[in-house]
């Protein structure tokens, strides 16, 4: 049998400082995607980026070892490749945490995805990866799609959510801790207009904007008060109305932007509950398990969380 390829991480730079102590560090600057194309949307994984170009080709590159290139190999590239089979894609996706894989949308719904699978996270049946794109079981035709570490979902035209992929902390809402290689709806008949897959735990927005969030909740990210996991959604406390929410596929804070365009984040999960590094961005170091708002009175448009930071832009 194979041996398993090592993956690749990114070569640290060494830079001598003005007192000519030397350190290392990784490239704190922006450089060029090679190739010169065009894109239309660039989403990161774990040690590995995918992007989309306007004419919805899909490129990949870095880390490949789990197939998460989508080229058919399991090695890795420093220049985008193109994912094989020549789909037309929507939307692309990125899993990040532990689980290396990537989704895709084409117009008429159908989701692929490929990479890692050992937790059911491509939604093929198995718990098996695969270096080429598959179709998600079940003939859906999602609206969107959301890729957490090692689970992801998705939204029907019909607002109904269906999540597949690692069960154990309850993230795929059907309250229980199965793993599922296939799509499983979401309890509660609910109906949703969006949705988001972080670690362990999932949230959504429904029609009339409220939040709820479900599975792993001992960081507080699932913002209902309690520093505990529901197997089942549950809401986000407050009276907000919400247009957007995120589940960090790492270890931060949940965030959403409301109607008014302010935005809310709560939760760490990696943090005690003394206090955080600041990625709430509320002005005070301290985990908090309902929203908070960011400082500033900035009118946001979009926010993304990570490990230990989030970012937004804003409306101007």
């Amino acid at each position: 049998m194979a041996a398993h390829p090592t993956e690749i991480r990114p070569r640290p730079v060494w830079r001598q400082r003005p007192d000519r102590q030397w350190r290392k560090q990784q490239q704190q600057y922006a450089s060029a995607v090679s190739g010169g194309y065009t894109f239309s949307r660039v989403v990161a994984g774990n040690s590995f980026s995918c992007g989309l170009l306007v004419n919805g080709s899909a490129l990949c590159w870095g880390s490949g070892g789990s197939g998460q290139l989508g080229n058919g190999l399991t090695s890795s590239s420093n220049i985008p490749l193109a994912v094989s089979g020549g789909a037309v894609f929507t939307e692309i996706y990125a899993g990040a945490g532990i689980g290396q894989y990537a989704c895709g949308r084409l117009d008429n719904g159908t989701a692929l995805c490929w990479g890692a699978g050992g937790y059911g996270q491509l939604g093929t049946g198995t718990s098996t990866p695969s270096s080429i794109p598959l179709a998600v079981t079940g003939g859906f035709a999602f609206s969107e799609l959301a890729t957490g570490s090692t689970h992801a979902c998705g939204l029907l035209a019909n607002g109904s959510a269906l999540c597949w992929g690692s069960g154990d902390s309850g993230e795929l809402g059907t309250g229980g801790t199965s793993q599922s290689n296939i799509p499983v709806a979401v309890s509660g008949g609910l109906t949703f207009s969006h949705i988001a897959a972080g670690t362990s735990y999932s949230c959504g927005v429904l029609v009339n904007g409220s939040a709820l969030c479900w599975g792993t909740g001992g960081g507080g990210q699932l913002g209902n008060g309690l520093f505990g996991s529901s197997l089942t959604p549950t809401p986000v406390l407050g009276d907000y109305t919400f247009t957007r929410v995120t589940a960090s596929s790492q270890s931060g804070a949940s965030c959403g932007i409301l109607t008014n365009t302010s935005a809310l984040c709560w939760g760490q999960y990696a943090a005690t509950r003394d206090g955080n590094i600041g990625q709430m961005g509320s002005g005070v170091n301290q985990i908090v398990a309902t929203p908070t708002t960011v400082a500033g009175g900035f009118s946001f448009q979009t926010v993304a969380t990570g490990s230990q930071h989030s970012c937004a832009i804003v409306a101007n």
